[in-house]
């Protein structure tokens, strides 16, 4: 996303947007990656020992995730990617392939925080469930709104919705939530055992 030269970003009446006073003109914020990656380091800042895992070329088919090294992810109780559009959502399923058990679901009660849990598309979860994640992985909506347009922007108080919820599922879900990655072809087979 090319900006002007004098690119600023504005605030006003709790929505983050990009300007350019020169040109007249909204431009887009970036914020569909840059408002997962703000709530990663808000959660370092107060728990230091969490791992964070940064993909590159998400944008253009998940590459980093479809190629990561698996072995990062062994100690990993469960992964949460604030990365879905929108706010107040919780994906689990993504495109029709659960990505989280139901345990995990569970533990973490998006509903109790205002999330209300919806289908999704591809992501870096679905990516690494399909590389071999063996933890529950859930895409959470960061507060970004028409990402990748000059018209996007960020709800505020979405964004730090999302931050606080991570933060409660962190300070609150201690335990390993496995789950494995199933396609259709080997819950076939597995019924008929």
């Amino acid at each position: 996303m090319l900006h002007s030269d004098d690119f600023c970003v504005k605030e006003e009446d709790g929505t983050l947007y990009g300007w350019s006073e020169k040109n007249q003109r909204r431009e887009g914020l970036g914020a569909d990656d840059k408002n997962g990656i703000w709530i990663c380091l808000k959660c370092l800042e107060q728990c230091p020992c969490l791992k964070v895992f940064m993909a590159v070329m998400e944008e253009k088919g998940m590459f980093g995730s479809k190629m990561a090294d698996m072995r990062f992810f062994e100690d990993s109780l469960y992964v949460i990617e604030p990365d879905s559009p929108e706010g107040g959502n919780l994906k689990h399923e993504l495109r029709e392939i659960p990505c989280a058990s139901a345990e995990f679901i569970d533990a973490i009660q998006p509903e109790t925080h205002g999330f209300k849990i919806i289908d999704g598309k591809g992501t870096d979860v679905l990516a690494l469930k399909i590389n071999g994640l063996k933890v529950s992985g859930v895409n959470i909506g960061a507060g970004c709104y028409r990402p990748h347009k000059d018209d996007e922007y960020t709800i505020i108080s979405d964004l730090q919705q999302c931050l606080d919820y991570i933060l409660f599922v962190i300070h609150t879900t201690h335990k390993r939530y496995p789950h494995k990655f199933k396609t259709d072809t080997q819950k076939w087979v597995e019924s008929l055992s």
